[in-house]
């Protein structure tokens, strides 16, 4: 415990006195379960707090995080559970700071621990399903969702998780109908709010306004009131509650219902600020949400633009959408939002004479990095309800992608 004090000093000394050195260590030692568990849940606390803040607690939370593991695999494989939930919380902070391929290798390492109970193995591997479709690697993406499948047992929920999964990687591969047969066999009473919310996006996608309402409502009451911390990255419950809100916001958008969708999509961006912070990139996709609603608030009421662009401004910062010339990399973390947010903003600007040159340059750069299935004109043209496209489209705020 010395050790843990000189590595993380000051804020951290209040929780590293908290664990009560001698009674923890001396259980760890004898194997007791609850002794790992509850240390590990003091730990996870201290890590959440300072992932709100952001910025410099980062450096404090993993160290502390890091100790954690080690404290807690001297107690064997018994308290794998407990040592699964920090590791989620060691690749939530590497997925928060873009090192996707270092949270991805934390997870994959979760997922193999065969001391670990199935549920937190299966939260693993859902969590890389949402990492590499963050990434647009879907076929690693679909390689997770097999191992899923295969774990799957006739008592269990992984079931549905698995085809709500599948639905979620179709629908990102362009495969709407097949997306849509997913869910047909789909339990009503499913309480997963990740699974939900894959349903809603589906509905969304295809224009059926009502289920896909109803569905990101129940997502959002589900993930609001979730506390599992054996969940990671873009699947712990405050993404999928972001993530509800904001795509609810985008559909009340896409209805004209600009007050309501004002509402909704502030609401989404309070849960994204409560998770990492006010600059985290998550931020910038609630944002570009909002600008997208000021966009075409602004267009129906004839009005100026100057919000909108603001708010385009801040997403892109947030985003750190490459410079224009430079070319956007494949893998990108976000791409898909950078791109579409680019190409929405060249629009608004492209009524403006005098700056018809910059929204060239936007539209030119989104229409080069542009990787969906869909042809970015069909994006763009999915939010008038009356263009004659049976298909409309939604950000997907904890990946990035969209749909």
């Amino acid at each position: 415990m010395a050790l843990l004090l000189r590595l993380v000093p000051g804020r951290s000394r209040s929780i590293a006195r908290s664990l009560r050195p001698h009674r923890f260590l001396a259980s760890l030692a004898h194997g007791d379960d609850a002794a790992a568990e509850g240390m590990a849940a003091q730990i996870l606390d201290y890590a959440a707090a300072a992932r709100k803040k952001g910025g410099a607690g980062y450096l404090d939370a993993m160290q502390v995080l890091e100790h954690g593991v080690s404290f807690v695999k001297n107690s064997g494989p018994s308290a794998a559970n407990a040592l699964c939930k920090i590791q989620f919380a060691i690749a939530n902070f590497h997925a928060d700071q873009g090192k996707v391929s270092d949270a991805t290798e934390v997870l994959h390492g979760v997922s193999s621990n065969e001391s670990a109970g199935l549920e937190v193995r299966v939260s693993a591997l859902e969590a890389l399903v949402g990492l590499y479709l963050q990434i647009h690697e879907d076929e690693l993406a679909s390689a997770q969702l097999q191992t899923i499948s295969e774990l799957a047992t006739p008592e269990s929920d992984i079931g549905p998780r698995s085809q709500a999964l599948a639905g979620l990687v179709k629908l990102s591969g362009g495969q709407f109908d097949a997306a849509a047969s997913c869910f047909e066999a789909f339990p009503p009473d499913t309480k997963q709010g990740a699974a939900i919310l894959a349903r809603a996006e589906v509905a969304h996608v295809r224009g059926a306004d009502k289920e896909a309402k109803n569905f990101y409502e129940s997502a959002a009451a589900l993930a609001k009131n979730e506390t599992d911390r054996s969940k990671g990255a873009t699947m712990t419950s405050t993404e999928v509650h972001s993530a509800a809100l904001a795509g609810l916001g985008q559909l009340s958008a896409d209805l004209g219902r600009f007050d309501e969708a004002e509402k909704i999509l502030t609401e989404a961006l309070q849960v994204a600020e409560s998770i990492s912070g006010e600059t985290h990139a998550r931020v910038g996709l609630v944002l570009s949400c909002m600008a997208d609603l000021y966009s075409r608030r602004a267009k129906a009421e004839n009005s100026g633009f100057m919000i909108a662009e603001g708010l385009y401004r801040r997403s892109l910062n947030l985003l750190k959408a490459p410079q224009l010339e430079k070319e956007a990399k494949d893998k990108l973390q976000y791409l898909d939002a950078i791109a579409i947010t680019r190409a929405r903003y060249a629009d608004i600007l492209s009524s403006v004479e005098q700056r018809a040159s910059e929204a060239e340059r936007l539209k030119s750069w989104a229409t080069a990095a542009w990787r969906n299935q869909r042809s970015l004109s069909d994006v763009l043209k999915a939010a008038a309800r009356d263009n004659g496209s049976k298909l409309h489209s939604v950000i997907d705020v904890r990946l990035g992608r969209v749909f």
